[in-house]
């Protein structure tokens, strides 16, 4: 188990209606976890409720959900990914378009301020500009992430198919490491309107806690 003093990374997972964050060893082991339904639809209705700018709720509820390791870990780098970085969000990272090298040290991310002489790094998402235009934020970590857990050889061209289930469920060709097309389904989302707010919602049985 890697010591929580040996700390190199503060990543966020950060959404419409959750954030989670994750402090991370040398190794690429997670040594600490937390998660709260503090999303950016939150911190929007915060800053509202509050009368604070969009920048200083954001600060706000970095500090509520991970404050102490910010102090803790003053020279350790903070980085995120997720809707934070929608025009919604902190700050707008711009998508990149497909074909998307994940692993490309040359694309570029945004940053916001979150304390003095201190930033915060966040991961663009990706944009597959066909008919109906379509978007990523968060889910292309996850897919390199998968990728390099599974050892996956960067240079090898044969075609991997992800689905990342969810509320909007994707469908993703990768080659290599490089995102060549995705989809995106809203399986989850419709499903919850049916079971919920449905007539058919009526015959649907409970799932079993």
């Amino acid at each position: 188990m890697t010591n929580i003093a040996e700390a190199q990374l503060i990543a966020l997972d950060w959404g419409t209606t959750s954030a989670r964050a994750y402090l991370m060893g040398a190794d690429g082991h997670i040594v600490a976890e937390r998660s709260a339904a503090l999303g950016i639809m939150q911190v929007a209705s915060k800053a509202q409720a509050e009368t604070q700018s969009l920048d200083e709720a954001f600060k706000a509820t970095l500090t509520e959900l991970c404050g102490d390791w910010l102090d803790n870990f003053e020279n350790v780098p903070v980085i995120a990914c997720g809707m934070v970085g929608s025009q919604q969000g902190w700050t707008e990272a711009a998508y990149r378009p497909v074909p998307a090298n994940l692993a490309d040290p040359e694309f570029e991310l945004a940053s916001v301020e979150i304390a003095p002489g201190r930033t915060m790094q966040i991961i663009p998402g990706v944009l597959d500009l066909k008919e109906l235009p379509d978007v990523m934020r968060g889910e292309e970590t996850q897919i390199l992430g998968a990728i390099d857990l599974a050892a996956l050889n960067a240079d090898d061209s044969e075609e991997q198919l992800f689905l990342l289930p969810g509320t909007h469920s994707k469908w993703v060709k990768v080659s290599g490491r490089t995102i060549t097309e995705f989809c995106t389904s809203m399986t989850g989302e419709t499903f919850a309107l049916l079971s919920t707010q449905s007539i058919l919602s009526k015959l649907i049985e409970p799932a079993p806690s």
